[in-house]
């Protein structure tokens, strides 16, 4: 029970590609866990903001500007991409 909610208040669901994928009741957060890079044209403009941990410094150097591409992709005009990672 973190953030003050119960755990009623996230429904979870897995996709056919092994996306797990995190819904809040109050429509206001979705989290996503699988593959950062792979195609998803149906959340194309739909984040007002996007957070990765990790993902970003886990790259090689020649796959991090596709992968802040298609980051991009997700997210609505003036939204905030948040990368927290580690540079190797």
């Amino acid at each position: 029970q973190q953030f003050g909610c119960s755990d009623e208040a996230w429904t979870k669901k897995e996709s056919p590609d092994g996306t797990v994928i995190w819904k809040h009741d109050s429509g206001r957060a979705t989290l996503m866990i699988g593959d950062a890079i792979q195609k998803r044209p149906e959340l194309c403009g739909k984040f007002d903001a996007a957070y990765d941990k990790d993902s970003f410094g886990a790259l090689g150097k020649e796959m991090r500007s596709g992968f802040c591409n298609r980051m991009a992709e997700y997210i609505k005009k003036d939204g905030i991409i948040y990368l927290e990672c580690k540079l190797k």
